[in-house]
């Protein structure tokens, strides 16, 4: 940490340091403390410290609750290191000390007058975004030139080779023409524990941009890469894009690449396989059969689904399932893959998204019930989901609002909205969602609102820049009706109020537009 020395005026102190860790935190603000007036440092131990936030939500924290947060390493930064030495003076210096190599912080819950104090100050920031960091997409049918994981010998009968163990990564571009793909969706912090009776290759993959490279091990987490080429054996699709092996991760070019164009990936794949690491218990799995069921049978009303085939009663499996719904979609929606920003995105874009949930030991009874079964998995999609939610709202109706609270947030997409309330509702989803790198944001959420313009998140990813406003700065270049002429980009703000957050902003502007 580098301190400036106190002076007779006026002056800031400069907090230029990283910590990597509560303890290294708490240690060097309180080093801190014997410089700062003591009016205050007591006014920061009881109220709320502006320039003090927990990483990745923005949200602001006193000093006396740091020591009881229950944060993870990493968890806890300064945002703004700007603190004040003076001599019988407590007034504020204008101009803000960044500590180094900070990031964007999120600060959707602040209003434009919090983050910027005026107009002028609002429409100086707008300007220099757009300068700096607006792209239009040009060409929305260009080939994506991606990578792909295929079987490094790719037989006849590959399908059947379930101890196939080594992969090739494909250079740019090399997918043969009208050949399908399957694109993988899942958190790089899966969960999921590898089952001591599992039988899982030791899986290599040689790069094929380099003709000398060794087979290296892979990046994504062994059971996501395993699960994902189980899928695919039954899909009879030989080729697959995971982001950890077919995005350069050292490579910030390459990366910022794929970022723009992450919308179409999943979009132009053949299916989207979403890899949960949480166990769907067999009475879940009943209400699915049942689902399944009543499909193939084309019945109009979910009202018959009690009646099983005469060969099976599964009706304790289920009448569990009906008793216990809530508690069992709660489960399954703490599915860190439910909650992250990145795979909101992906089952969003996707042309068509497969849930493949693992199933532990099931019953004898649950594994006659006729589903589609994938190794130790099970895989089902988004619309079963939602006729579970109806199937559980008609038996038990005082439930239905915790159960659609559950799946607002999770599965419900407005595909058939546009606008200002598709954008709200969009937004409203994301914010409920987490991610690591604040101004990725900006990508994904530009991505499902299929926007125009987008921002460039590599550049913006600054304390400098301020999250709402980046957002705000999106959407009003989406809603220009003319081409953007990028010599003289202008953007009307005069009727942005400053007492709004930018989730106020979107919300407002969407019941001007049902009115409208």
């Amino acid at each position: 940490m580098t301190l400036a020395q106190p002076q007779p005026q006026c002056s800031l102190v400069s907090v230029n340091y990283n910590f990597c860790c509560k303890s290294a935190f708490l240690s060097s603000i309180t080093s801190c403390l014997p410089l700062l007036p003591v009016l205050i440092r007591r006014r920061w131990s009881t109220a709320i410290v502006p320039n003090l936030v927990i990483a990745n939500t923005g949200k602001p924290v006193t000093l006396s609750t740091l020591h009881t947060l229950d944060t993870q390493e990493s968890d806890i930064r300064i945002r703004t290191a700007q603190a004040y030495c003076a001599r019988g003076s407590t007034s504020c210096l204008s101009g803000p000390v960044y500590a180094r190599d900070q990031k964007m912080e999120r600060d959707s819950h602040r209003t434009f007058r919090e983050i910027h104090g005026s107009r002028e100050n609002l429409v100086s920031s707008v300007k220099d975004i757009l300068e700096k960091a607006l792209v239009e997409v040009v060409d929305d049918n260009a080939p994506l030139n991606l990578r792909f994981i295929t079987p490094y010998q790719l037989s006849a009968d590959w399908s059947t080779d379930e101890n196939c163990s080594k992969y090739a990564l494909t250079r740019p571009g090399e997918l043969p023409s009208g050949q399908e793909y399957i694109s993988v969706s899942y958190t790089w912090a899966h969960s999921q524990e590898i089952d001591a009776s599992m039988s899982i290759p030791d899986y290599r993959i040689k790069d094929q941009a380099t003709s000398d490279a060794p087979f290296r091990s892979i990046n994504c987490p062994i059971l996501v890469f395993h699960r994902a080429w189980c899928f695919a054996r039954a899909r009879k699709i030989p080729y697959i894009w995971i982001d950890q092996e077919c995005i350069y991760q050292d490579d910030a070019e390459d990366k910022e690449r794929h970022l723009q164009i992450m919308d179409k990936i999943y979009k132009r794949s053949k299916r989207t396989v979403a890899i949960l690491s949480t166990e769907i218990p067999d009475t879940m799995l009943s209400a699915l059969a049942l689902i399944l069921l009543n499909q193939q049978q084309k019945r109009p009303s979910l009202r018959r689904l009690e009646n099983w085939p005469d060969d099976n009663d599964f009706s304790p499996l289920y009448d569990d399932f009906k008793k216990n719904a809530v508690k069992i979609l709660s489960s399954v929606y703490s599915d860190r893959w439910f909650t992250r920003a990145w795979t909101f995105q992906e089952r969003y874009c996707a042309s068509a998204c497969v849930l493949l949930a693992p199933v532990g030991n099931k019953s004898d009874t649950a594994a006659q019930l006729s589903l589609d079964w994938i190794g130790n998995d099970v895989s089902f999609s988004f619309r079963h989901m939602c006729r579970m939610t109806n199937l559980h709202t008609l038996v038990h109706p005082s439930d239905a609002a915790k159960i659609h609270r559950l799946l607002a947030g999770s599965i419900y997409s407005e595909r058939h909205l546009s606008g200002p309330l598709a954008h709200w509702l969009l937004f409203r989803s994301m914010e409920i969602c987490d991610n690591l790198i604040c101004s990725d944001r900006l990508t994904i959420y530009a991505n499902v609102c299929d926007f125009r313009y987008k921002l460039d998140s590599t550049i913006l990813n600054d304390v400098k820049y301020s999250y709402t406003t980046c957002m705000l700065t999106l959407i009003m270049a989406n809603e220009v009706k003319d081409k953007l002429a990028f010599n003289s980009l202008k953007i009307d703000i005069s009727n942005v109020d400053l007492e709004q957050t930018v989730g106020r902003y979107l919300h407002g502007k969407r019941h001007r537009w049902k009115s409208a």
